[in-house]
């Protein structure tokens, strides 16, 4: 788990291109209720961030989705969140710690193939508190099911869950000054000013994968 007062810095990656059916899950702890950026597509092909109050995802080319059903994030505490896009014509599902929000609909994601971030982005725009864990499926039909996604609060790893499908996992150990990528894909993040801190969400044991 690293603090991401900084940021980590995947790079522009093929599998940074989710395309029409995709799924993004991750867990945070916020330090503070100002503005943060969870996951951020350079470019703004997607995005993930906290801000007036809200949880919030963006596509940039369906607009802004803020999230009525989810509480503000209370300072200290642990959320996992899931952003499951389906398709343009079924929209998308967002989750925070297992709990669905009312389906949006809005058109794919584009193509930007700017870098993906996790935490502040180049732009100055902030993180205040903690990521781990955070996964990426795409394909054909790789929205998860509210089964799937309930299974990853209660701590199921992602690599169990679609396998096939998976495009990226980083759970941000907090080892070095590499973050690995677990899924295969050996999409590993650069760290940018972060700091270690201690795991928030108990995750099954891994099978040891090769990177």
């Amino acid at each position: 788990m690293r603090d991401c007062g900084g940021r980590i810095d995947i790079g522009a990656v093929a599998a940074a291109d989710l395309g029409p059916s995709f799924t993004i899950s991750f867990w945070t702890q916020v330090d503070g209720l100002g503005n943060s950026r969870f996951v951020d597509r350079w470019g703004n092909q997607y995005l993930i961030s906290f801000s007036g109050g809200s949880w919030l995802c963006a596509l940039q080319a369906g607009g802004t989705m803020t999230i009525g059903a989810a509480p503000a994030p209370a300072i200290g505490t642990k959320y996992h969140f899931c952003f499951a896009h389906k398709n343009e014509t079924l929209g998308t599902r967002t989750y925070v710690n297992g709990n669905k929000s009312a389906i949006t609909w809005g058109a794919n994601p584009g193509q930007s193939g700017g870098s993906l971030y996790f935490g502040a982005n180049p732009g100055g725009e902030p993180m205040d508190g903690r990521l781990g864990h955070i996964a990426m499926w795409k394909g054909t039909d790789a929205a998860l099911s509210d089964a799937e996604v309930l299974a990853l609060t209660k701590g199921v790893s992602p690599l169990l869950i679609r396998p096939k499908l998976i495009c990226g996992y980083w759970p941000l150990w907090g080892l070095g000054p590499v973050e690995v990528d677990l899924s295969g894909n050996k999409n590993n993040g650069v760290l940018q000013g972060t700091t270690v801190a201690p795991e928030i969400n108990p995750i099954g044991a891994l099978i040891p994968l090769a990177y």
